[in-house]
């Protein structure tokens, strides 16, 4: 009746649910609790009085395993001690943002004993009762994570970091886990890229190998990889956007695919496209970071070879790149390499950054990126580098201040090469 008027929306009181209290018992009783428990004909009314202490986290689980508990009623029990926790935490005085780190520490907590439950399940394939085990594992997983009594984030990073380290032996065990939550990997970008970019590394590293010790074993995940694929490629193309890995997948992937699933191979050709648009974008915006570096140092060496005027260069050198960290950093980069001859550069560096620092451009953050990214440098003459900075402390142009307190900020202070850097 209360699952009728639920599902017509008409169940609208609020609801009145209490924990029953937990009791210490023998263990002779707390077993007798457990077997009642996995008895579908004894009501839950009956045990609801009490539940025994010390049943919790992974023993729990371990309990609901060995006596094949209901998944309703081991998802009840579930609920039961995570909400005597909770109220165990309150109760100790948190309260406001504290009870909600106890609370979402308590999830954590839970949810990396359902993942070591589910690891022990896959670790013991080799027993008799494996199949069932891991049947009732991936059933019970699958509704705390409906329930949401599991961190799916904390859950999914787990399942896609064991699905990417995997051997030929568990890899089709994780697989089956992640087949049960497709539709949620798939839902978040991060998670889906991460899955997708799991599989093709499994195949695409199976492959490498000339000889397998074991070829049946090995086809057989095999094929059931590529089906995942292509079950994935229908669900959530757009996981399978990953222009920087594309040029070695691509192939492996229009294979796996194939042409007789005409859904499969329109999504194919729809990812493949917009991977070589981003292949593409990616290339320009190198090529014109390229082009603008060789611009400015272009207009650089020009002026070793004309009079200088200063401010009409600095704004020659604005209209090559846009970007003025850029402009900066190679204007640092050129005064002091070591292709270069003559101390005319250190000048004319020092002005120029005069100029930009009167046009209203910040040039400490480009200089204090340029010493943290360059401080290892073999093609730079660092004593010419130090002299255009000393340059604009002279002129107020760069804070002595500033620069200190990012050094001990930064933790170079403690690096080995601390001296080139300070």
């Amino acid at each position: 009746m209360l699952d009728q008027r639920q599902a017509h929306g008409t169940n609208i009181a609020a609801c009145t649910f209490k924990p029953p209290p937990r009791v210490t018992l023998t263990d002779s009783k707390r077993e007798a609790w457990l077997r009642d428990l996995a008895n579908p004909t004894i009501p839950l009314k009956r045990l609801s009085r009490t539940i025994p202490h010390g049943v919790r986290g992974r023993a729990l689980l371990d309990q609901c395993l060995g006596k094949n508990v209901p998944t309703a009623r081991a998802l009840w029990l579930a609920k039961c001690v995570g909400a005597n926790e909770i109220r165990a935490f309150k109760r100790k005085g948190a309260s406001g943002a504290f009870a909600v780190g106890g609370e979402t520490k308590w999830i954590r907590d839970w949810t990396a004993n359902v993942e070591q439950f589910l690891d022990a399940i896959i670790g013991s394939c080799s027993s008799s009762e494996w199949k069932d085990n891991m049947t009732y594992g991936l059933n019970l997983a699958k509704h705390l994570l409906a329930e949401g009594l599991l961190d799916r984030e904390h859950y999914f990073d787990w399942l896609l970091t064991a699905l990417n380290y995997s051997d030929l032996d568990t890899l089709s065990m994780y697989m089956l886990i992640a087949r049960t939550q497709l539709d949620e990997i798939g839902q978040n970008r991060r998670s889906g890229h991460r899955f997708a970019n799991s599989l093709l590394t499994q195949l695409h590293k199976r492959q490498q190998i000339e000889s397998h010790p074991s070829p049946d074993v090995y086809n057989a995940v095999k094929i059931k990889t590529s089906e995942l694929v292509r079950c994935f490629i229908v669900s959530s193309p757009a996981s399978f956007l990953l222009p920087k890995e594309w040029q070695v997948y691509e192939p492996m992937l229009r294979s796996i695919v194939g042409s007789s699933n005409t859904t499969a191979y329109e999504r194919y050709e729809d990812i493949r496209k917009r991977n070589a648009r981003l292949r593409a974008l990616s290339k320009s915006a190198r090529g014109a970071e390229l082009m603008a570096y060789q611009g400015i140092v272009k207009a650089l060496d020009s002026t070793l070879s004309s009079p200088l005027n200063s401010g009409m260069i600095a704004l020659d050198l604005q209209s090559v790149a846009n970007d003025s960290n850029l402009l900066v950093q190679v204007c640092l980069e050129w005064s002091a390499s070591v292709h270069r001859y003559g101390h005319a550069r250190t000048y004319i560096a020092v002005r120029l950054l005069r100029e930009w620092h009167g046009m209203g451009i910040n040039i400490e953050t480009p200089i204090l990126d340029f010493v943290q990214a360059s401080c290892d440098a073999l093609d730079l003459d660092f004593p010419r580098f130090y002299k255009v900075v000393v340059e604009l402390v002279r002129s107020r142009h760069f804070s002595v201040g500033r620069y200190l307190q990012w050094v001990i900020a930064n933790g170079l202070l403690g690096r080995p090469n601390a001296s080139s850097v300070v």
